[in-house]
């Protein structure tokens, strides 16, 4: 075979991550994404009282939908078996 093993590996799937882990990364994320608005809005209230801060709101929304895209497949085996959860909840 001209293509080793581990060539063929760069054009495979990587293995699949336990959901736990994921569950646990989107937290994570959304943890990280959240205090950086947090301090967004603590700093703008502080310093830019005069301003529209709606920047800082795209940014974050933007972000926000990057996050439920790359961590579909938690949501929706979250909100699956939840069936009180709001979407995007955890």
């Amino acid at each position: 075979d001209a293509m080793s093993k581990r060539d063929r590996g760069a054009f495979e799937d990587p293995p699949a991550r336990p959901a736990e882990q994921r569950v646990e990364e989107f937290r994570g994320e959304v943890k990280a994404l959240n205090a950086q608005f947090a301090s967004f809005v603590a700093r703008n209230g502080r310093e830019n009282t005069d301003k529209l801060w709606d920047s800082g709101l795209r940014d974050y929304l933007k972000y926000a939908q990057k996050l439920r895209r790359d961590y579909n497949d938690v949501l929706v085996a979250v909100d699956s078996s939840d069936p009180d959860a709001p979407a995007g909840s955890l």
